[in-house]
């Protein structure tokens, strides 16, 4: 494991605040906050005692990463790439073209949210938000804010899986939810089965492809390959040669995750890294 990426624990505290709308912006409620409240304040337990990698990681493209954002969450449809960013004051929605170094668009959310995770469904976009137990509804067309809607617990990653989504929470557990007001349907834990069905916590950002559900560990150069009925890890992907390019510090983690058009071809990023790979799983790890 990269000794710059160990995996942190998230606070436990809840807070639900009231939302309103103003031009172009989403805000809450006032309250006090800074950009040092961001998730992983704690450390927590190394993941490495059962993360044995299963697979490697083969770089096919580069390019760049426009606004070099605080990534917390990728959706691709074909050449659109649409973003989620964080940190309370510099939250936003953005989309560029893939392979573009300059954004084509930006949505800033008010100074009291945090941006997280981000799913395209149907016709519209959800974005959640970190303690804020809100996510909200754009739609990509207009590119214009429709609808905030309660969560039940934080918000990290999101991925669409057929007609449901699935969140995370920075715990072990993954949401199925409906695709209209993100009720909660069932829970599934994410375990090891190779250390005795040991929760495997840090889940963040997350996509749907080959039959799993692919999450990066947060604060860690992994990517667990999560079955989407029985909860079973079946995969792990060591990126470390991508992580040890880019990770100077402990914000600037792999984060940012999304399957592309093409079979097999994943996209992947990090918070504030200068770059976006094209890259597919290899059956050779490291």
């Amino acid at each position: 494991m990269d000794p710059r990426c160990r995996p942190l624990a998230l606070d436990g505290g809840a807070v639900r605040w009231i939302p309103f709308l103003r031009r172009d912006r989403v805000g809450v409620t006032a309250r006090t906050t800074t950009n040092a409240m961001v998730p992983g304040a704690v450390e927590g337990p190394r993941v490495s005692r059962w993360m044995v990698p299963t697979l490697g990681v083969e770089v096919i493209e580069r390019y760049p990463h426009p606004g070099q954002g605080f990534t917390q969450g990728l959706v691709v449809e074909g050449d659109l790439v649409w973003e989620s960013t964080g940190l309370y004051g510099q939250s936003t929605l953005r989309c560029y073209r893939l392979g573009d170094a300059v954004l084509q668009w930006v949505g800033a959310l008010g100074d009291e949210l945090f941006g997280e995770g981000i799913c395209r469904i149907g016709c519209s976009l959800w974005q959640l938000t970190w303690k804020e137990h809100l996510a909200l509804r754009w739609c990509p067309r207009t590119r214009t804010l429709q609808q905030t809607v309660a969560l039940d617990r934080h918000g990290w990653g999101a991925c669409r899986m057929g007609g449901v989504l699935v969140t995370t929470d920075g715990t072990d557990e993954l949401v199925v939810r409906n695709a209209h007001a993100l009720c909660p349907v069932r829970t599934l834990r994410a375990t090891a089965a190779a250390c005795g069905s040991d929760p495997i916590g840090r889940l963040n950002d997350l996509t749907y492809a080959r039959g799993r559900l692919w999450t990066n560990l947060f604060r860690t150069p992994f990517i667990a390959a999560v079955h989407p009925r029985t909860g079973q890890v079946t995969d792990v992907v060591d990126v470390t040669r991508l992580t040890c390019d880019h990770v100077r510090g402990p914000l600037t983690c792999l984060n940012g995750i999304a399957a592309l058009p093409e079979p097999g071809h994943f996209l992947l990023t990090g918070k504030q890294w200068p770059y976006m790979y094209r890259v597919r799983f290899t059956a050779e790890p490291g």
